[in-house]
């Protein structure tokens, strides 16, 4: 029975830090925006990485709008790799 309530309150203990931490890490987020402080702001956010996740996403998202509004697929250059040979076999003949 001992075991069992041991048990219960470590887990209940390891789901409110699991719920917490952001919450948390968002709160240290803001106190560096606040103070303006941009080292600590470097330390919490990997800004490079956000960068490209970003990048990427917006062009994803420009892809699916453009492509929307004209009711085809994405450019074929697009569709078909990189590299040299991909241009090729996208020329009309």
């Amino acid at each position: 029975m001992r075991w069992t309530l041991v048990i219960i309150l470590a887990f209940i203990i390891l789901l409110a830090g699991y719920t917490v931490w952001p919450f948390y890490s968002l709160y240290r987020i803001a106190s560096a925006v606040e103070t303006r402080n941009s080292a600590a702001l470097q330390e919490l956010i990997d800004f490079p990485s956000l960068r490209v996740s970003m990048s990427q996403q917006i062009a994803n998202a420009h892809l699916k709008l453009t492509s929307r509004r004209k009711q085809a697929k994405a450019p074929e250059v697009l569709n078909r790799g990189s590299g040299p040979w991909s241009l090729m076999r996208c020329w009309p003949k």
